[in-house]
This record gives structure tokens, sequence and C-alpha cells, in this order.
């Protein structure tokens, strides 16, 4: 399994060589969308890609931006998009990381349609998949959160495992993000046990069975799926009336969800033969990483100890 190292695709300079001497692999992240759709900032994001291409990691994905980026619904970002497919295959990139990038308020997605949205969106990817059907470049749609880390927005279309049914096949298949999983799950566990009682923040919850319990933090229902995976853990939780949020990036062990939930995690994932995992921790200064090292070290006494 390659455990690869995100960096900015804006700054080149968060590339760890260090690290990718090692033999770890890349992930390229965008999060914002005029980081595509404003054109210097889009040939800046090109120039980068390239040279990033040219040190031929073991494994390379782009994570194309989630903020302001609507290319299910806006024809112009779904161009960019397009043509973001055609230069990374050119590239020689592996595969692209894509969300569905409907997020909106709750009082916006209590009156959407849901069914409505989720047929859009299979016909938006429809023609995604015909761009690189002939190439081999695969497109990995990544799940959100139950809701957004301020509980103030969310985009519920890919969140649990039966929200890819009929999504997958032939280059698309799903990147799993444990940790937006796991404070899924965590969030839908707390509410069933009555250990938090503000359900109506999560307008799209889908409670457990069972009140308590630990769900499985990559289900085996994906195993055909995958394609590629985010590893990292989470603490704190998101409430508008406390005025609390969650935090993503940070080291197993961290948060309320036990570090043997991570560990088993990431062993499903080498079960299900996921090539690749993209360790997103976060960083003070992403220039100096300290703990990609220390997750790095985690993951391979993790893949070691269970060989």
């Amino acid at each position: 399994m390659i455990l690869s190292i995100p960096f900015l695709a804006t700054d080149v300079a968060q590339l760890d060589r260090g690290l990718l001497a090692e033999g770890h692999g890349v992930e390229a992240t965008l999060f914002r969308g005029e980081d595509v759709m404003d054109d210097d900032r889009w040939a800046l994001v090109r120039r980068n890609l390239r040279a990033v291409a040219a040190l031929s990691p073991p494994s390379l994905t782009f994570h194309f931006p989630v903020e302001d980026a609507d290319w299910v619904a806006d024809a112009a970002v779904r161009d960019r998009l397009l043509e973001a497919l055609d230069v990374v295959g050119e590239l020689g990139f592996h595969g692209v990381v894509l969300h569905s990038n409907r997020i909106a308020s709750h009082e916006v997605w209590r009156a959407r349609d849901l069914e409505r949205e989720r047929d859009a969106l299979g016909g938006a990817l429809a023609a995604l998949a015909r761009r690189v059907e002939s190439s081999s470049l695969w497109v990995g749609l990544e799940n959100m959160p139950v809701t957004g880390n301020d509980a103030v927005d969310l985009d519920p279309l890919l969140v649990y495992p039966e929200d890819f049914a009929g999504l997958c096949g032939g280059p698309v298949g799903v990147t799993w993000d444990v940790c937006h999983y796991a404070y899924t799950t965590y969030v839908g566990e707390s509410i069933a046990a009555g250990s938090l009682d503000h359900a109506d923040d999560y307008p799209h919850l889908r409670l457990p069975v069972r009140a308590t319990g630990a769900t499985q933090l990559v289900p085996s229902t994906l195993h055909g799926q995958l394609r590629h995976a985010h590893l990292s853990a989470f603490t704190g939780i998101a409430d508008r009336r406390r005025r609390t949020t969650c935090t993503e990036g940070e080291l197993p062990g961290a948060g309320p969800v036990g570090e043997q939930r991570y560990a088993d995690a990431l062993l499903a994932l080498r079960a299900a033969g996921v090539r690749a995992v993209t360790l997103e921790v976060q960083e003070v200064d992403y220039t100096r990483r300290r703990r990609a090292p220390e997750m790095v070290a985690w993951c391979r006494s993790v893949l070691g100890a269970a060989r």
C-alpha cells in the first residue's frame, strides 16, 4: 500500500521531497473554485501539476476543489473539470478525487428534492465517465461528512455507502474518506444513544440500527468500488448553539473515536485492494511537516503488525 502526502496545488513549496524520496505518493489538492476558474491561477496550478508529474511518484492524484465549484449545476465549472481531466490524464496522473460539490445551507437542502438532486449528479457524472473511459485515469467520488465542520452547511448527496449505488462503474469508483465517515457514524451513534440532542443540525442523518456499537469505518459493501482513500481523525462536534466546531486532519488516537477503529479501517482498505491512501493530517507549516512523518510511522506500524 502506498501512503500519499497531499500538498496545495497552488504552492509547490509544500511538496515534501524528502517524503517523496522515501517512496510515498502525492496528492495535488485544491479547495477553492477560484483556483481553477481564474485563468491565471489555473495556469499556475497546471505548471505545478507538470512539476510534480515530472517526479514520477508511485501514486499521483488530483483533488478537484470543493468550495464554489458546483460542476453539477454550473456548466462553466463542469467544462473546467473536463479540461482538468484531460490535463492530468496527459500528465500521467492515476486518478482524480471529486466531491458532488452541492454545498448549501441546511435551510436550502430541506427544500430540495434529494432524489432529483441525485439524478442530476448521475447525469453529470456520466459525461465525465465518457471523457476518461479511453484512458487509464480513474475518478474517485469522495464521501462528505454528515454536515460541515461548523454545522452551517452540508452536501448530503454522497455521505453513506449506499449513496454511491448506481454511480460507480468503469473509470468511476470511490475515494473513501475515513475521517468523514468516522464523524458521520459518531454523530449518529451519539444521537441514537441520547448523548447528543441536536439532531436538527443534521437534517439528513441516518441513525444506526443499534444505539451503540462500532460501525465499520470502511463498510464491506464498498470493497468492490474503492479506488483510493483518505485517512485522518477528527476532534470536536459541530454545534451551532454551543458555537463548537469539528476539526479534521488529526492523528489517530485524538478525538472520540478510538485509535483501534482507525487501525482497523486502514487494514480493511488494504484487504480491499486499495492501492494508495492519502494522509490528510493538518500541519502548522506545510513546508516543514511534523505530523505527516508521525502519521506515516503510525500507518507503517499498523500495517507491519498485521502482516
